[in-house]
């Protein structure tokens, strides 16, 4: 057996059932609502990731882990939790929450490293969660952090959170009328230009659920 069996073997998924909140989670926001609804009550997936993407998500817990060492561990992974939802803020300043998103050289120069107005237009929905976070913590501004894989390169884009009250809140308000109704959304894609289904952990189990149920 060699090293990268070995590797590949660790990165296998725990036969132990991951232990769920039971609430709605901060980093889901934005995504197909019928994914979100899905992710809450814990469905049992039919899509985990394969290897390529176990690997691409261990070198993005390694990043964070490389980045928020050098920090104050008082203002990394804070935890912020409600009534129906919870999860942990990357990085917590005196005025804004920092999200930390971890990726290749190639995909850091093409899409993070461009002007901030251009990519707040094309990345909408990445916002929601730091812009969530920094709501309930009562922070001006939430910012998004493109890293290259292990490190300390970043492009930052910020928004102020004034101007995203409003999409927020209609997002929730959408998630909990869903969740109250006990009914299934329609699958709708809502990220990277429609190809979220691609990323989806029950794209298979979605083509077989035609109707709302």
């Amino acid at each position: 057996m060699n090293i990268q069996s070995l590797i590949d073997k660790a990165l296998e998924p725990s036969k132990e059932p991951r232990k769920r909140s039971g609430k709605f989670s901060p980093s889901s926001f934005g995504n197909c609502f019928r994914r979100q609804i899905w992710n809450r009550q814990d469905k049992p997936v039919s899509d985990p990731p394969d290897l390529e993407g176990l690997k691409r998500m261990a070198q993005g817990k390694a990043t964070h882990k490389f980045i928020q060492q050098y920090l104050p561990k008082d203002i990394v992974e804070v935890l912020i939790e409600i009534e129906d939802i919870k999860g942990y803020a990357d990085i917590v300043l005196l005025d804004s929450v920092e999200d930390i998103k971890c990726m290749d050289e190639w995909k850091f120069k093409k899409y993070w490293n461009i002007p901030s107005k251009e990519y707040i237009f094309k990345n909408t929905y990445s916002f929601y969660q730091p812009v969530w976070y920094a709501l309930e913590l009562k922070k001006a501004k939430a910012v998004l952090r493109g890293h290259i894989f292990g490190t300390f390169k970043c492009v930052r884009h910020e928004v102020y959170i004034s101007d995203w009250k409003e999409k927020i809140e209609e997002e929730l308000k959408t998630l909990r009328g869903w969740w109250k109704s006990g009914e299934i959304p329609p699958a709708e894609p809502r990220l990277y230009n429609g190809s979220e289904c691609v990323y989806c952990n029950w794209r298979t189990v979605c083509k077989k659920t035609k109707e709302v149920k």
